[in-house]
Parts: C-alpha cells; sequence; structure tokens
C-alpha cells in the first residue's frame, strides 16, 4: 500500500492541475482545449505510468526489500504488486479522467460512480474474493483491480462522450 500511495499521490496532484486546466478553459468557454487538455495529460502521464509500472512488475521483489526484509511478506505481497505494477496506467487514467470531470463540474456524476463502485463493487467483491471463495489477500485485491479497471473505463467513457461541454458552472 505505500508503494500505491506514492504513485497515487503524484496522480491525485497530476490530476489536480489537470482539473485546473479543464476548469479555466470551461470557465474561459474554450472547450477544445479543456478536452486536450485531458487528453494530453493522460497521454503524458501514461508514459510515466508504464515505466513505473514495468519496473514495479518486472521486479516487485526488490521493490519489496525497500520496505521489508522479511521473506514471508515479499513471497506474499509480490504477486499483488507485480498485478498493481500492470495497472498503474489504468490507475492514472482513472484518476485524471476523474479530476478532468471535477474541473469540468461533472461532480455528481464523479460522486455516484465513485459511491457505487465502493459499495456495490469494492467492499463485496473483496469480501467474496477473499473470505468467501478463500482467495485470501488475493481475493481481496482482486476486488480493487476490478473496482481500477472499472473506475477507469467508467471515467473514461464519461469524458469521451463530451457531455460535460454543456455544464454551467
Amino acid at each position: 500500500i505505500i508503494i500505491l500511495m506514492l504513485f497515487f499521490t503524484a496522480c491525485m496532484a497530476y490530476g489536480s492541475a489537470t482539473a485546473t486546466l479543464v476548469g479555466q478553459s470551461m470557465g474561459a468557454k474554450d472547450f477544445d482545449s479543456a478536452e486536450r487538455y485531458a487528453w494530453e495529460a493522460v497521454k503524458i502521464g501514461l508514459y510515466i505510468a508504464v515505466a513505473f509500472g514495468l519496473v514495479i512488475a518486472l521486479v516487485p521483489d526488490q521493490v519489496l526489500r525497500i520496505y521489508s526484509k522479511d521473506a514471508s511478506v515479499i513471497a506474499a505481497a509480490s504477486p499483488i504488486l507485480r498485478i498493481c505494477g500492470l495497472l498503474l496506467p489504468f490507475i492514472l487514467a482513472a484518476i485524471v479522467f476523474t479530476q478532468a470531470l471535477f474541473g469540468a463540474g461533472n461532480t455528481k456524476f464523479v460522486m455516484f460512480v465513485e459511491f457505487g463502485l465502493h459499495f456495490f463493487c469494492l467492499v463485496p467483491l473483496a469480501y467474496v474474493c477473499g473470505v468467501l471463495l478463500g482467495w485470501g489477500v488475493m481475493g481481496v485485491w482482486m476486488g480493487a483491480f476490478v473496482y481500477i479497471l472499472l473506475l477507469c473505463a467508467i471515467m473514461g467513457w464519461k469524458f469521451a462522450e463530451g457531455a460535460w461541454k454543456e455544464i454551467k458552472i
């Protein structure tokens, strides 16, 4: 979680910068620039996310050794971190699109999607996969992986749809 939080925090800052550019462009009625800023932010961010993600996915044991020398912790966390590394581009895109929709003033949509995904996807899937199916900690993380992919798909779709351009703030 500490490793992912470093990336997540950077993504939030990057997404907030994107939201600012989108919001300023919306205020200036320059909807093409608002759209271009968000897509460019995702594109540029993906280069970094893919690079970090590949490092994490290819050498998770070495990354984990920075935080723990315990072999059992490394053995348990390594496959999860490998998958997380592969999902970093999706995490980045989900956060940037979410923040761009915030900047465009589409806050209700973001709120409803986040609420729905947290309480009807993330938590139930973590419980079902981790406890009921007996997959343990990997099962709990499977809920998070599905949540990330769905958040990325929904926010990407909503941004691409373009209805946010009609919002009056």
